[in-house]
Parts: structure tokens; sequence; C-alpha cells
């Protein structure tokens, strides 16, 4: 038995999916947001390496 909640979730869920749908197919961007790298950096102010030198440590399992 779907319930009132899980109606209103699955409406509100297809709209969005048709949204994003409209947007990617009619070219329209959408903001650009931070990297990985630039998220890491954010959170690890004292990481000092380039970003690759992050991927080859991210990669080699060197990234705390």
């Amino acid at each position: 038995m779907v319930t009132i909640l899980q109606s209103l979730l699955l409406s509100h869920l297809l709209k969005v999916l048709h949204t994003n749908s409209y947007h990617r197919d009619n070219g329209i961007d959408g903001d650009d947001g931070l990297s990985a790298y630039e998220i890491y950096l954010k959170n690890h102010p004292e990481y000092t390496g380039s970003e690759e030198q992050w991927l080859d440590d991210l990669v080699n399992g060197r990234l705390a």
C-alpha cells in the first residue's frame, strides 16, 4: 500500500528527474562545483601537493 508520503516523494522525484532531463537535453548548464581536489584542500588545508601529486597520493593510498 502506498502511503501519502510515499506518493508525494515519488511525485517530487519524478518532477526533479523531468526537470534535470529537460535541462540536460536542451543544453542548459548548471553551476560548476568544486573539484574533488579543491574539496580535499578545503578539508585538509595542511596538504601542499599539486593536483597531480594529490591524484598520485589518492591512487596509492597515501592520503588521510
